[in-house]
C-alpha cells in the first residue's frame, strides 16, 4: 500500500546525489519488495549544500540493497544495507568558471533550501489543521509515539566501507595534501534479551536494538599523491585499502579509529513504573593528533577557501586560470575595472526610483504568479511558468521567502472559497447530503492529518485531492510524485502500527507519574586525548598531550523533569618540549599522587582501564560476535564497578521532583596541580603561530566568524537570563572547588631546585534560597497593607542569594 510512497522518497532522494538512477526500474523493484542499484555515480554537485568550493571528482555507491516485505510488514524487518561509498572531492576554484553552469547550481541550492522552507511550513500547518481539540492532540503524539517505535522495531539498517576524500594541490604551493574519513560499519540490527542478532517475529512487549560503530577515522596526510587520474577499478582498489586498520598506520591521523557499540532497550507497552527507553553508548578511546604541518594546511585551506567565497561574485570577470599578471597585464587591469565598476554600479543602481519600480513589479508578479500555481495545483500556462521560473532564476532566497509568506493569506482565502464552492455543488448533486473526506479535504482529526503530513513530509507540497496513480510499461500502477494517503491507506498503516485511536488518549505524558521514566541514557568514553606533535615523519615527537579517562553522561527524562550528570577520572597535561624535565606533567590531579601510598587502590582502577585495552583489538573484541552470534557485555557498562571519587563532577536538574527550585546545579571538582613552565608556554604559542603564507585577512575572518558566534551565544544567553530573571526563575547552585595549587620552580631540571607554591584554597558557592513557609506567608498578606519592615523583606526576596567563601589559601616558598 505504500509502494507509491517510499519510491517517491527514494526518487527524491537519490535523484539529488546520483546521476545514473533508473526510476522506472527502482519503482517496480519497491513494487516487488526487493531492490538492488550498484554502481550509482554520484553527482559533481552532490556536495553543494555544504556551501564549500567543493566538486565531485569520483564518486560512487557501490551497492544499495532495500528488502520490504510488503505482504507481512509485522512480522518481517525491513532492511537497508550501503556498501561501498566512495568520494574524491577537490577545490573547485581550479577549474575554469562556467557562469552558466554556476547560475544553474545556485539555482538548485536556492531551489532546494525553499523546498524545505515549504515542506516545514506545511507540516506545521497540517498539524496545526488537524489538532482541533487537547483530545486529537493527544492522539497525534500517540500516533507519532507509535510510529517511531515500529520504526525503530522494524527496521534493520547495515552501512559498511564508506571512505571520503579530499585532495588540494593549490591552497599550499608546497606539496599536496589529503584529508579524508574512512568508516568500517555504522549498523542498527534487532537481538533478544542477550543481545544476539536475530529478528524476533513477536518481540513481545520489550525491543532490543543493537547499534555498531567500527573504525571510523580521520586522516590528513602531507606531502601524498594524488589519486586523480587512476583507472575505476584502482581508485576501488586504493579506496578499500584506506578503510583497513593496516593502513591507518601509514596515514596520518587526525582522529585514530574510533570503536563504540550502543543498546536501545524500548518498552512498547510500559507500565508508569517502567523505564520506557534505555539506552547505552560506549566508545574506547576519542584519540586525536595534529602535528604541526597538518596545522599549516589547515590554515591555508582555510585561507583558500575564504578566498575563493570572497572572490565568487568577482569570478565572472577573473581571466582564465594559468593567466598571471605578467603574462596579460591588461586582462587583470580589466578585471579589476569591471570588479569595482559591477560594485559601485549595483550600489547606485539600487537608490535609483528605477530600482524601486522594478522590486515592486517583480514583486506583484511572483505573488500573483505563485498564487495561482498553488490554487491550481501547480498547472500554469506556458508564458506564466516561464515567468515564474525566470523570477525563480533572478531573485534571492530571501526576497522570494518573503513574497510566499505574503502570498500565503491569499492563497489560503481561494482554496477556502474553491473548498466551500465544490461542497455546495456535491450536496446540490446528493440531495443536501454533506460530503466528508478526511483525507482529500483535510478533514479534522487523526486520519485526515496524517494523509496531508504523509503527502507533505513525501512531495514538500499541501496534499492534492487528484488522481496521480499511473502505469509503467509493463501495466504496473504506482503512484507518481504525489504520495498523498486515502482514508483506507491510512487505516492500514495504523494495523501495520498497531496504532488504535479509541487507546490514543491514555498514553499521554499528563496522565503518568511525575517519577516515571521515559529516558534513561548514559554514554561511556572510555579515554580521550588530544596530542601536539612535530617532525612527526622523522622523529614523531610530541609537544604537549591532554588526556582524560573515564568520561561518564548519564541523562533521565521524565514527564516534567530532566537530569543530566556529568562525570570525569583523571586529567592530566604532558610536557615533551624539555627533555630530562623533573616536572614531566604540567597539569595533573592532586590525588594521582597518593597511588604511591595506596598502591591496592590503583590496582584496582587501572584493572578497569585495562580490561578493555588488555583484549586484542580493544573494545572491538567486545563487539565482535561469537559463533553464536552472541556480543559480550563490555566491563565498561558494568555499573557495579569501583571507581572512586572523579576529578571533575556536575548535576543539572530541571524542575526538580521535589519543587524546591526551577533548577539545580551542583559542581565538585578536585584540585589540579598546575606546574608553571615558561619554556612550554612559549613553546605552545610558536606552534599555534600562523604561517607567513596564511593570508592574515583570512585569519582575521576566521577570527571574526568565531566571535560573530560567540557574540550570538552571548545574546541568547543574555536574553535567556533576562527572561529568567522576568519569570523570576530560581536556581539551587552548589559548587565545591578544590582550588588549583600552582607550582613554579626556579629550575625544571634540578631536583633540588626551590620553587614558589600557591594554594588558592577551597572555594565554595551554595544558594540561599527561600523556604515555603515564608513564601506562603507573603502570600497570604496579597490585600493586606505590608510594614515597612515586611516591604523591605519582600524586596529582599526578590533577589537570589548566594553564599560563597574561600579559605585555606596559603603561599609557599
Amino acid at each position: 500500500m505504500f509502494e507509491g510512497v517510499v519510491a517517491t522518497i527514494l526518487n527524491r532522494f537519490l535523484g539529488n546525489y546520483v546521476t545514473n538512477l533508473e526510476t522506472t526500474q527502482l519503482k517496480l523493484g519497491i513494487w516487488q519488495g526487493d531492490v538492488k542499484l550498484e554502481k550509482l555515480r554520484l553527482k559533481t554537485d552532490a556536495l553543494d549544500k555544504l556551501r564549500l568550493p567543493v566538486d565531485i571528482k569520483e564518486g560512487w555507491l557501490g551497492t544499495l540493497t532495500i528488502s520490504i516485505p510488503w505482504s507481512n510488514l509485522k512480522g518481517e524487518p525491513v532492511r537497508i544495507h550501503i556498501d561501498n561509498v566512495y568520494v574524491l572531492a577537490t577545490p573547485r576554484f581550479q577549474e575554469n568558471f562556467d557562469p552558466e553552469r554556476e547560475d544553474e547550481r545556485e539555482y538548485k541550492r536556492k531551489m532546494q533550501h525553499l523546498e524545505n522552507d515549504d515542506l516545514l511550513r506545511q507540516q506545521q500547518l497540517l498539524k496545526k489543521k488537524g489538532a482541533t481539540s487537547a483530545g486529537e492532540e493527544k492522539k497525534q503524539a500517540s500516533f507519532t509515539e507509535q510510529l517511531v517505535t515500529k520504526i525503530v522495531d522494524n527496521l534493520q539498517i547495515v552501512i559498511e566501507n564508506i571512505h571520503v576524500r579530499y585532495e588540494d594541490h593549490i591552497s599550499n604551493p608546497d606539496h599536496m595534501f589529503a584529508v579524508g574519513a574512512t568508516l568500517s560499519e555504522l549498523s542498527a540490527v534487532s537481538t533478544d534479551e542477550e543481545w544476539r542478532q536475530t529478528f524476533l517475529h513477536d518481540s513481545g512487549s520489550v525491543i532490543h536494538k543493537l547499534l555498531k560503530l567500527a573504525q571510523l577515522s580521520v586522516y590528513w596526510d602531507t606531502e601524498c599523491q594524488s589519486m586523480q587520474g587512476l583507472s575505476h577499478d584502482e581508485l576501488v582498489t586504493k579506496f578499500t585499502q584506506g578503510i583497513n586498520s593496516e593502513e591507518h598506520r601509514c596515514r596520518q591521523s587526525i582522529l585514530l579509529p574510533v570503536v563504540g557499540l550502543g543498546k536501545l532497550t524500548m518498552n512498547k507497552r510500559p507500565s508508569p513504573e517502567d523505564i520506557r527507553t534505555m539506552v547505552k553508548f560506549e566508545f574506547d578511546q576519542l584519540a586525536f593528533e595534529l602535528d604541526d604541518k597538518q596545522y599549516e594546511d589547515v590554515l591555508l585551506l582555510t585561507t583558500a577557501f575564504d578566498y575563493a567565497m570572497r572572490q565568487r561574485r568577482y569570478r565572472k570577470h577573473r581571466p582564465p586560470p594559468g593567466v598571471r599578471p605578467k603574462d596579460d597585464p591588461r586582462a587583470w587591469m580589466l578585471f579589476a575595472i569591471r570588479s569595482v565598476y559591477d560594485e559601485v554600479h549595483e550600489h547606485n543602481y539600487r537608490k535609483t526610483w528605477a530600482y524601486r519600480k522594478k522590486r515592486r513589479e517583480e514583486r506583484q508578479l511572483y505573488i500573483r504568479l505563485y498564487t495561482a500555481s498553488n490554487v491550481n495545483h501547480g498547472t500554469l500556462c506556458d508564458a506564466d511558468a516561464k515567468a515564474l521560473d525566470l523570477l525563480h532564476h533572478s531573485l534571492s532566497y530571501e526576497d522570494i521567502r518573503q513574497y510566499r509568506a505574503q502570498a500565503e493569506p491569499t492563497i489560503r482565502k481561494q482554496q477556502y472559497l474553491i473548498r466551500k464552492r465544490e461542497t455546495e455543488v456535491n450536496k446540490a448533486k446528493t440531495g443536501g447530503a454533506a460530503v466528508a473526506d478526511n483525507a482529500t479535504a483535510g478533514g479534522t482529526g487523526v486520519t485526515g492529518w496524517v494523509g496531508g503530513w504523509v503527502s507533505s513530509w513525501v512531495t514538500g507540497a499541501p496534499a492534492q485531492s487528484q488522481d496521480t496513480s499511473k502505469k509503467s510499461g509493463d501495466g504496473v500502477e504506482f503512484e507518481d510524485d504525489s504520495a498523498q494517503l486515502s482514508e483506507k491507506q491510512v487505516q492500514e498503516l495504523y494495523d501495520a502500527i498497531e496504532f488504535n485511536e479509541d487507546d490514543a488518549d491514555n498514553a499521554t505524558d499528563d496522565d503518568l507519574p511525575k517519577e516515571t521514566i521515559k529516558l534513561a541514557a548514559t554514554a561511556i568514553l572510555r579515554s580521550g586525548s588530544l596530542k601536539l606533535k612535530v617532525d612527526r615523519k622523522t622523529r614523531d615527537h610530541t609537544l604537549m598531550g591532554f588526556m582524560f579517562n573515564i568520561l561518564k553522561i548519564d541523562l533521565l527524562q521524565r514527564p516534567q523533569n530532566l537530569s543530566v550528570d556529568v562525570s570525569m577520572h583523571r586529567f592530566e597535561v604532558v610536557d615533551g618540549t624539555l627533555p630530562n624535565t623533573q616536572y614531566p606533567r604540567m597539569i595533573y590531579v592532586q590525588s594521582d599522587d597518593d597511588c604511591d601510598s595506596d598502591a591496592s587502590t590503583c590496582e584496582d582502577e587501572e584493572s578497569v582501564f585495562m580490561a578493555v585495552a588488555a583484549a586484542p583489538g580493544g573494545l572491538g573484541a567486545h563487539i565482535n560476535q561469537g559463533e553464536d552470534g552472541s556480543t559480550d557485555a563490555s566491563p565498561m557498562l558494568d555499573i557495579g564497578r569501583k571507581l572512586k571519587d572523579p576529578f571533575l563532577q556536575v548535576h543539572f536538574e530541571q524542575d526538580p521532583l521535589d519543587a524546591h527550585a526551577d533548577s539545580v546545579i551542583n559542581v565538585k571538582v578536585k584540585s589540579l596541580n598546575v606546574i608553571y613552565h615558561p619554556v612550554a608556554v612559549k613553546a605552545i604559542m610558536d606552534y599555534f603561530k600562523p604561517p607567513s603564507s596564511a593570508s592574515a585577512e583570512s585569519i582575521h575572518a576566521l577570527i571574526a566568524a568565531a566571535s560573530k558566534s560567540m557574540a550570538g551565544f552571548r545574546d541568547q544567553t543574555r536574553a535567556g537570563l533576562e527572561y529568567a530573571l522576568a519569570k523570576h526563575k530560581t536556581v539551587d547552585v552548589k559548587v565545591d572547588f578544590d582550588a588549583p595549587v600552582f607550582v613554579i620552580p626556579q629550575n625544571m631540571l634540578d631536583p633540588n631546585s626551590e620553587v614558589v607554591v600557591l594554594d588558592t584554597g577551597y572555594l565554595t558557592i551554595e544558594s540561599q534560597l527561600v523556604d515555603n513557609a515564608t513564601t506562603e506567608r507573603i502570600c497570604q498578606k496579597h490585600d493586606q497593607a505590608l510594614s515597612d519592615d515586611e516591604m523591605k523583606e519582600l524586596e529582599s526576596l526578590m533577589y537570589d542569594h548566594f553564599d560563597m567563601k574561600l579559605h585555606s589559601t596559603q603561599l609557599l616558598v
